[in-house]
């Protein structure tokens, strides 16, 4: 009866990181451009300071009057239309990098989800192949290497740099991965350069549209991942 129900305790486990963010979002500031057309330029000012300051936390915290009322006299609120995103160089931008992320979160879900049968395939056993599985998801640092590389180098550099990588990787699994430590290694490499251009493309995406858009831009991306299941 247990090993019936153990696999719904590792589901139940996965919703601890979700549950968490309702605490951490209490400490991620709101944007300044919002908190302006509010008319809370002091707030404003003082969430500017910290972003400026580079840390989240501060004990004595001295603001900076980046913001008067005079510019939020100079803010105009624009009506968005959906389809902005969609024509024009928006709608250019879009296609490119919906297809960009439709790629690059189709080759992670073949990895996650489809490796263990491709290995089963090649003669491992079940429970080898999950384990193998679970093993490549030390590529997930990826995303963290995502991180470190967008405050230090370019989008584009990453993405084109990423993007060889990720198929040579890609490839060498393909045809060298006749052993169990070239499998764990070129996976685990193959996952970490996906992890680095699908992280990548989402911090790089929001720059592609001003500011007046950026809530629409996200909603093609979402359905594309919605196809791929």
């Amino acid at each position: 009866m247990e090993s019936r129900i153990s696999w719904r305790w590792l589901f139940g486990l996965l919703v601890l990181p979700a549950v968490l963010i309702v605490f951490y979002r209490r400490y991620i500031p709101e944007t300044p451009r919002y908190l302006l057309s509010k008319g809370k330029i002091d707030e404003a000012n003082r969430v500017l300071s910290i972003l400026a300051s580079g840390r989240l936390k501060h004990k004595n915290l001295v603001v900076t009057p980046y913001l008067t009322k005079d510019d939020q006299t100079e803010l105009k609120r624009e009506k968005v239309k959906l389809g902005e995103i969609f024509k024009g160089k928006l709608g250019r931008r879009t296609v490119a990098v919906g297809i960009a992320e439709w790629m690059t979160v189709g080759a992670q879900i073949a990895l996650r989800v489809l490796m263990p049968t491709i290995l089963v395939e090649q003669g491992y056993s079940i429970a080898k192949s999950l384990t193998f599985a679970m093993v490549m998801n030390f590529g997930d640092l990826g995303a963290l290497a995502a991180s470190v590389f967008g405050y230090y180098v370019r989008r584009r550099v990453v993405l084109t740099v990423g993007s060889i990588f990720a198929c040579g990787a890609g490839l060498a699994f393909g045809l060298f991965s006749n052993s169990v430590v070239l499998i764990l290694v070129l996976g685990a490499i193959f996952q970490f350069f996906v992890l680095l251009l699908n992280t990548t493309i989402w911090q790089y995406a929001p720059e592609l549209y001003p500011t007046r858009v950026l809530a629409f831009w996200d909603l093609p991306l979402h359905f594309l991942e919605l196809l791929e299941f």
